[in-house]
């Protein structure tokens, strides 16, 4: 995904866009959500990113969570919820 090597080069905003793009043509896929979220987190937009934090947790907790941690990381929450 597109969105992902532009994280890693921190071009978080126009990895933001190619998330929300792959999140549309796939279908909402919990991978395209994830990385949507992580961009939002990284962008400090944290109430966007406990959004999609929130879809996650709505499709499946035992098949995403190690998405959920994706976000959680990128939010720096050390608090985070166990999601074992």
């Amino acid at each position: 995904m597109l969105a992902v090597a532009l994280i890693q080069k921190k071009m978080l905003a126009e990895a933001l866009v190619e998330g929300e793009k792959a999140a549309i043509y796939s279908g909402r896929s919990p991978v395209s959500l994830a990385c949507v979220g992580s961009c939002h987190a990284a962008l400090g937009k944290q109430s966007e990113a406990k959004k999609m934090i929130e879809e996650l947790q709505q499709m499946s907790k035992e098949k995403h969570a190690y998405l959920l941690g994706w976000i959680y990381t990128f939010l720096g929450d050390k608090a985070r919820p166990n999601l074992a």
